[in-house]
């Protein structure tokens, strides 16, 4: 994104929530961001809603994985009890692997997929923003227990 303040933003890969409505309720996702555009090293992370409030990462750690463009990656929403999750995140390419657990409020009787969620406010002067820069393919796959 050369130089856009926005690029610090999480963008979010994908997840569910455990609200109807309601994306940042009670929701579960991955997240993604290129916060260097020298570094040819995009920073990954878990990233959920609690009651409208926000987090990202874990134990102190705000990226819990590095990966390229176009390598393969792997990430696991892994239900741990009956409010607790275990996220964890694969590098394929280059053999890294990085855990996370996160507490939700919501027991899940019902759950909705989130689809990849782009963040950033606009807020950045300059001709940056409002459109994303470059086109992305992601592919995903969802296996049910």
């Amino acid at each position: 994104m050369k130089g856009d303040l926005d690029q610090l933003d999480w963008s979010k890969g994908a997840g569910f929530s455990l609200n109807w409505r309601r994306n940042d309720k009670d929701a579960l996702m991955w997240a993604w961001r290129n916060p260097d555009p020298k570094s040819e090293y995009l920073d990954l992370t878990v990233y959920y809603h609690l009651d409208y409030e926000r987090f990202w990462g874990f134990q102190g750690e705000d990226v819990l994985l590095k990966a390229k463009p176009f390598q393969s990656i792997r990430i696991e929403f892994i239900r741990k009890g009956s409010k607790k999750w275990q996220v964890n995140f694969f590098n394929l390419d280059e053999s890294l692997r990085s855990s996370a657990e996160v507490e939700l409020k919501s027991n899940p009787t019902f759950s909705r997929r989130i689809n990849p969620w782009f963040g950033g406010a606009n807020n950045a002067p300059g001709p940056f923003g409002g459109v994303a820069p470059n086109d992305m393919i992601i592919l995903m796959e969802v296996e049910k227990e």
